[in-house]
C-alpha cells in the first residue's frame, strides 16, 4: 500500500493524486434510442399444452437450460412471480418435475417428463428489427443485457451491454449503419482490480492460500479490508485455544471453554477459517480476517443457535451435523432468518459415516432457511498427476480423488445443498499454536460464512434474505460445466464460492457515491465506503480525527483541517483533492 504523511507548518493547495492508469476495454455499451433495437427476451413453448398455459399465466419470460454445456435436464425458468409458479409446479406436475428451487435469479426446475422441454432455444435475445438481428448474428454477440438497470435515469435505462468475439468489427458496423438509432457506442472499461495480498498469505507455503485463491480472496479485500465496524460472527463448536497466535476471540458460551472434550482442535480450526488474524506476519490469512469479530460457544444444538440469532448474532456457523428432520426445527429456522434476521451457515457432511450415504441430507444444513456448504477441491490444475496419489485435489471438483466415488473422497452432495466452496486441505490453525491441514466441509461451512459477514460489512441494512439471494447468485456456476462434476449436476448448490463477484453485489445495492458535506468533525469519526466518498464543505476542528476510507475513490473540495488535528484518506482508487483545501500549521495529512 502506498502510504504518504504530511506533517503540515503551513498549507494551501491544488493538487491531484493519481494511484493507478489507464483502462483498456472488454465489451460495448450502446446508448440505444430505437426501442425496435433493444432485446426481447423469449423463450419456446413445449408439447404439453397445459404446461404451456401455466408459462403464459405467470408471465415466464425466460425458460432455458440451467447448465448448457451439460447433458442435464435441470432449466431456468424467471417469471413475474416464481414462487407462486414453484407451488403450481410441485403440485400440478409432481411427478414430471424432480425438483424445484428458487433463487434471486430465478426457478430452478428438473424435468423428467420430455414434453415438458422447450422445443427450440434461442441463442441470444432477438430485437424487433431483422436486419439489426442478423448483425447480432454474424458477429456472435453473447451478451445483450441492459447495462444498469437500477440506475433510473434515462440515458442509463437506454444504455445496453453487448459482448461479442469480434467487438472491434461490430462497434465499426455499428457506427455505419446505426448512427442515428445509437448515437454512442464505447468500449466497457476493464475493472481494476489490485489484489491486495496481505503478508501473511501464503506464509506457510504447501497451498496454504490456494482455497483463499480459487474463491478470489484478494479481490474481494480490495474492496471490504477498509470497511467498518466489522461483523461479529457466532460459532458454537468444540474448543478454542485462546493463546492461539492467529486467533482473536469473544467467548459467549453459557459453559466454560474447556479443551478436555472430543475434538478439542475442531472449534479451533472452524474459527481460523472465518477469520484468522489477516495481515500480521504470521500463520494463515482467512477471507473473514478484515471484516469479522469471532464470539464463540462451546455449547451446540439447535437450542444454542437459536440463543445466538435472538442475541442478535447476525452471522452463524455451524460445522456439527444431525441426521433428524424436524418440522418444528424447520419452522424454528425460518424464525431465525425471517425474525431475527441471522443467516445460519452450516456443514453438509463429509462420510456415509454421517447420516449413512454420501447422498443423506444432514441438519441443520439441509433446513431450507440454512445455507448448506459442501465442497470441492482448490490446490491443482485439471489434469495434474501428483505422483503416489494420481488424480488428486483438482481445482472445483467435487470429488478429491477423481473418479473415487465410494471411499468418501466426495464430501455430501444433494439438492438441499446451497453452494460449494473449499473443504479438502485446507489449511488451519489447530490447538497449541500450530496449523494443520483440515478435511471436511466443517472447513468449507466456515469460508462461506466468512463471505456472508463481507457481504454485510458492504451493506449492513441487507436483510438476511437479500445477503443469501446475494451469495448463491454470485456463485460460478461454471462447475457443472467441468466433466469431473457431471455425476453431481444440481446436487452442488449454485456453484462454487466466489468471494469478489458477492462483495461487488453487495456493493451495487449502496450509492455508488457517498456524499460528505457541510460538516464540522470535533471528535474522531470514520467515514467508509464500497464506492467514491465526495467531500466537501468540511471542517476538522482542533484535536479531532477525520478518517475515510473508500474502496474507490476520494475526492475533496473546499476542506480545512485545523490545528492540532488529522486528516487520513485511504483509497484504494484516487485521491483527488481538487481546491480550496486548507491545512493548518501543526496538522497532520496522511494519504494511503
Amino acid at each position: 500500500m502506498k502510504k504518504i504523511i504530511f506533517l503540515i507548518l503551513a498549507f494551501l493547495c491544488l493538487f491531484f493524486v493519481k494511484i493507478y492508469g489507464n483502462e483498456t476495454g472488454t465489451g460495448l455499451y450502446l446508448l440505444i434510442e430505437n426501442p425496435d433495437l433493444r432485446p426481447i427476451e423469449e423463450f419456446s413453448l413445449t408439447k404439453n399444452p397445459e404446461f404451456n398455459k401455466l408459462l403464459e399465466t405467470y408471465n415466464v419470460y425466460v425458460f432455458k437450460k440451467a447448465y448448457p454445456t451439460l447433458p442435464s435436464r435441470e432449466y431456468l425458468i424467471k417469471s413475474l412471480d416464481d414462487e407462486k409458479l414453484k407451488e403450481e409446479l410441485l403440485l400440478k406436475f409432481k411427478e414430471k418435475i424432480s425438483f424445484a428451487k428458487v433463487y434471486s435469479f430465478g426457478l430452478e426446475i428438473g424435468i423428467e417428463d420430455l414434453d415438458l422441454l422447450p422445443v427450440e432455444e434461442k441463442q441470444f435475445f432477438l430485437t424487433k428489427n431483422p436486419e439489426f438481428n442478423q448483425l447480432l448474428e454474424t458477429y456472435k454477440v453473447d451478451v445483450f443485457l441492459q447495462a444498469f438497470p437500477a440506475v433510473v435515469t434515462e440515458s442509463s435505462q437506454k444504455t445496453y451491454m453487448i459482448k461479442s468475439l469480434y467487438e472491434d468489427k461490430l462497434k465499426e458496423e455499428l457506427l455505419l449503419k446505426y448512427r442515428e438509432s445509437i448515437p454512442l457506442v464505447e468500449e466497457m472499461p476493464d475493472e481494476h482490480v489490485l489484489a491486495y495480498t496481505p503478508n501473511d498469505y501464503d506464509l506457510l507455503g504447501n497451498h496454504a492460500a490456494s482455497h483463499l485463491e480459487l474463491i478470489k480472496a484478494r479481490e474481494a479485500w480490495d474492496i471490504t479490508k477498509r470497511l467498518l465496524p466489522k461483523v461479529k460472527v457466532a460459532i458454537p463448536d468444540t474448543y478454542f485455544d485462546p493463546n492461539h497466535e492467529d486467533l482473536s476471540f469473544t467467548f459467549v458460551g453459557l459453559g466454560t471453554n474447556d479443551p478436555n472434550v472430543i475434538r478439542p482442535d475442531h472449534g479451533t480450526s472452524v474459527a481460523s477459517c472465518v477469520g484468522a488474524i489477516t495481515d500480521n506476519g504470521k500463520g494463515i490469512a482467512s477471507i473473514g480476517g478484515f471484516n469479522t469479530e469471532l464470539h464463540v460457544s462451546t455449547t451446540r444444538g439447535n437450542d444454542e443457535i437459536f440463543r445466538l440469532a435472538k442475541a442478535g448474532y447476525r452471522v452463524i456457523n455451524y460445522s456439527s451435523v444431525g441426521c433428524t428432520y424436524s418440522p418444528t426445527w424447520e419452522n424454528n429456522y425460518r424464525e431465525i432468518r425471517d425474525v431475527w434476521n441471522a443467516v445460519v451457515v452450516a456443514a453438509a457432511g463429509n462420510t456415509t459415516a454421517h447420516c449413512g450415504s454420501l447422498a443423506a441430507k444432514c441438519y441443520p444444513a439441509s433446513y431450507d432457511a440454512v445455507v448448506s456448504v459442501t465442497s470441492v477441491a482448490h490446490r491443482f490444475d485439471i489434469g495434474t498427476i501428483t505422483p503416489g496419489y494420481g488424480a488428486l485435489d483438482w481445482k472445483d471438483c467435487h470429488e478429491q480423488v477423481i473418479g473415487d466415488t465410494i471411499v468418501d473422497h466426495p464430501h455430501h452432495h444433494n439438492d438441499a445443498v446451497n453452494i460449494s466452496a473449499p473443504g479438502y486441505c485446507v489449511v488451519c490453525a489447530t490447538t497449541g499454536g500450530g496449523y494443520i491441514w483440515t478435511w471436511g466441509t466443517s472447513s468449507a461451512s466456515p469460508i462461506v460464512a466468512g463471505v456472508v459477514a463481507m457481504i454485510m460489512a458492504v451493506n449492513p441494512t441487507l436483510t438476511a434474505n437479500e445477503v443469501v439471494d446475494i451469495l448463491l447468485s454470485t456463485a460460478d456456476a461454471s462447475i457443472y460445466s467441468i466433466p469431473c462434476n457431471a455425476p453431481y449436476i444440481g446436487k452442488l448448490g449454485t456453484g462454487r464460492l466466489d468471494a469478489y463477484a458477492a462483495v461487488q453485489a453487495a456493493c451495487a445495492t449502496l450509492p455508488p457515491t457517498f456524499n460528505f458535506t457541510n460538516q464540522t468533525v470535533t471528535t474522531g469519526r470514520t467515514i467508509t465506503h464500497c464506492g467514491d466518498i465526495n467531500v466537501q464543505n468540511v471542517t476538522v476542528t482542533s484535536g479531532a480525527i477525520l478518517t475515510l476510507k473508500a474502496a474507490d475513490n476520494i475526492n475533496v473540495q473546499g476542506v480545512t483541517v485545523n490545528n492540532n488535528s488529522k486528516l487520513i484518506l485511504d483509497a484504494g482508487g484516487e485521491v483527488n483533492i481538487i481546491n480550496n483545501f486548507e491545512v493548518a500549521l501543526g496538522s497532520e495529512l496522511e494519504i494511503k
